[in-house]
């Protein structure tokens, strides 16, 4: 590949999950082929919007736009260069992501043109939108779609257009946000920036950032358990099956664990830290274990009720990708690593494997060619410390 940098293009990327907000300010590098081959953080920052308090949707959406406005406005401060584009990736519960199927056949072989995909895949954004459940009373609108499977006949097919077929079907990745949601964040950037952000979805983000991160991995699951919520998406034969959502994160069970102690959030985050470094009296340590096991209860609760429901359709995959701040990282794999619950859903009953997705992003991991949607990976490791 040619390493020689051609054109620097610096791109302002804002990631806003169930519990934060981060913004990072990237230098991009692209050879004469118009690859990617460099990346540099220039400047970083992210801030909680919960402070791991609870508190009713009306309030922690005040909370969401005000500690947005906060974080466009000091990014903007750090960073008084010419600015190529704005990226706002978003996860639960700002953007919803649902897998489409379209079916197509006919009774003769027909030729695949590109007409003819565009003509399928925009009749079922139609109807995606108008069957969307997830903002119930709320318009929506759409903010990304990807093609992630082709078949024809009963078979993945990698380059279709032009093909010959009896029969098609399109997987689609297609995810929207409420009009109003999209509307407000739209807002904050034009306010600090004087322009509008592009869209990006992290549920596509995280689908492709274990495709091109682990290209042999082709069945896990793949678990977002930071923040208010957790997001599901099972992988099996290299494509997306399942994705769903469940309002219990990382932050309710630090909070029940706090309650349990006796304690505030932040100490009770910090002790558990120091029991996973080994820095902690024996007592003091096993109070917090026997409080947390028991907080990780409500959890695994609601991931083993997905997993039962899921199972339904066939057997999971044992191996499993989490994505969670870096300090609750080691004590959430190791106790999920002991929940002998999940076996009776998992393929052949296997023993769960964690695996993880590789962080950072120096040259060696953007070697291939990034496309602007897919710059939202990058948002994935803005500023991991949260103040």
């Amino acid at each position: 590949m040619n390493k020689k940098i051609d054109t620097i293009k610096n791109n302002l990327i804002f990631d806003i999950d169930s519990s934060s907000v981060g913004a990072g300010l990237f230098e991009f590098g692209y050879n004469s082929n118009g690859a990617c081959i460099h990346i540099r953080e220039l400047s970083t920052v992210r801030q909680s919007i919960t402070n791991g308090e609870h508190y009713s949707f009306e309030e922690f959406w005040n909370r969401t736009q005000s500690i947005f406005k906060k974080v466009a406005e000091k990014i903007h401060l750090q960073s008084l260069i010419p600015i190529e584009n704005i990226y706002c990736n978003l996860s639960s519960p700002w953007a919803s992501a649902q897998k489409r199927t379209i079916k197509y056949s006919k009774n003769k072989p027909f030729i695949l043109t590109q007409e003819l995909a565009n003509q399928l895949i925009e009749k079922e954004l139609v109807a995606s939108l108008k069957k969307n459940l997830d903002y119930h009373n709320h318009e929506v609108e759409l903010i990304d779609r990807k093609t992630i499977a082709v078949r024809s006949n009963g078979y993945t097919v990698r380059n279709p257009i032009a093909k010959e077929m009896s029969d098609l079907e399109i997987d689609s990745l297609v995810t929207v946000v409420s009009t109003k949601t999209k509307h407000v964040f739209e807002h904050i950037i034009e306010k600090v920036f004087h322009r509008f952000p592009v869209f990006t979805s992290n549920i596509f983000v995280a689908y492709n950032n274990v495709k091109k991160s682990l290209p042999d991995q082709n069945d896990a699951i793949v678990i977002d358990v930071s923040g208010e919520m957790t997001d599901v998406m099972i992988i099996q034969n290299d494509h997306i099956e399942t994705l769903g959502t469940f309002p219990v994160g990382i932050n309710h069970l630090l909070r029940d664990t706090s309650d349990r102690l006796g304690k505030n959030f932040n100490k009770t985050q910090k002790d558990i830290q120091l029991i996973f470094n080994s820095n902690l009296d024996k007592d003091h340590e096993s109070k917090i274990k026997e409080s947390l096991g028991y907080s990780y209860k409500i959890w695994l609760k609601e991931f083993y009720n997905f997993c039962s429901n899921t199972s339904k359709k066939g057997l999971l995959p044992n191996t499993i990708i989490i994505k969670t701040y870096r300090e609750s990282m080691y004590w959430f794999e190791s106790m999920l690593l002991q929940s002998d619950e999940l076996s009776d859903h998992i393929h052949a009953k296997a023993r769960i494997e964690i695996v993880h997705l590789p962080s950072g992003y120096d040259d060696k991991d953007f070697s291939l060619n990034i496309t602007d949607l897919e710059l939202g990976v990058i948002a994935r490791t803005i500023a991991v410390e949260i103040y």
